[in-house]
């Protein structure tokens, strides 16, 4: 892969008394992919660990080694997906999280007709209050901010904050008006595809593009086994010869 600019995507949160902080959402070609069992922290990216004062808000996640940081970085190889764990503390409500999809269309990011365009977060939070009737999670592809109003502090954080592509608008101008969409979702079991036509293969990817799982799915209307699949948020592909649908779906325990 040709060598890339490094691309940075914050994550802006601010409280009731305009207390502010930030997490980063980092590609670069320099990043690593760590593991519990191998620990890798680009510090020079900014994944090192962040000493953070005692009683003042302030966003953070982890690091591979188990230390609080504000930058999550992962290499070119994993685009166009990411995601990160955001914890929070000290906060007063409203708390308002803003971010920018446009830095998604910058013309260096590697991969051509595939921008970052779309994403969730999600946790038991957003799972009930959300922009999306039904499924579960904040759609981050269509506004640009979200007030949180008065609630528990352990249900505003941890919340995951996904980052991906998504081609909902190609979806529809294929399928008129019927909207692609996967029921139930979130899911247990069993994932159907509602919109979708023909006899389609599908392709499911986890939250940073890796695909878990190429089942033959058959028609459309055939129920997806996913019961295997850990926890979290998932990308179905569904691919024809002359048709292609994309849907988005969140596993539960």
């Amino acid at each position: 892969m040709a060598a890339q600019p490094t691309w940075r995507f914050p994550i802006s949160f601010e409280d009731a008394t305009g207390a502010r902080d930030t997490i980063w959402m980092v590609y670069d070609v320099s990043a690593t992919v760590g593991s519990l069992a191998d620990p890798m922290v680009d510090d020079d990216l900014g994944e090192g660990r962040v000493e953070m004062e005692p009683g003042v808000f302030n966003v953070w996640t982890y690091n591979w080694e188990n230390d609080s940081t504000k930058t999550v970085a992962w290499p070119y190889t994993q685009f166009p997906f990411h995601q990160v764990v955001v914890e929070g503390a000290y906060h007063e409500f409203p708390v308002t999280i803003r971010w920018d999809m446009s830095l998604g269309q910058e013309p260096f990011l590697p991969a051509e007709g595939w921008p970052i365009n779309g994403g969730a977060i999600y946790n038991t939070y957003f799972f009930i209050f959300n922009n999306c009737p039904g499924c579960g999670y904040f759609d981050i592809g269509v506004v640009d901010s979200v007030v949180v109003e008065d609630t528990s502090p352990d249900v505003l954080f941890p919340f995951s904050f996904t980052l991906g592509h998504s081609s909902t608008a190609e979806v529809r101008a294929r399928a008129g008006k019927a909207q692609v969409e996967a029921w139930p979702n979130p899911a247990r079991s069993l994932l159907f595809i509602r919109g979708a036509e023909g006899d389609l293969k599908a392709e499911v990817f986890n939250s940073v593009g890796m695909l878990v799982d190429a089942p033959a799915y058959g028609r459309a209307s055939a129920g997806l086994d996913v019961s295997m699949l850990p926890p979290g948020l998932y990308s179905v592909h569904l691919n024809a010869a002359t048709q292609h649908y994309h849907v988005t779906f969140i596993k539960q325990e």
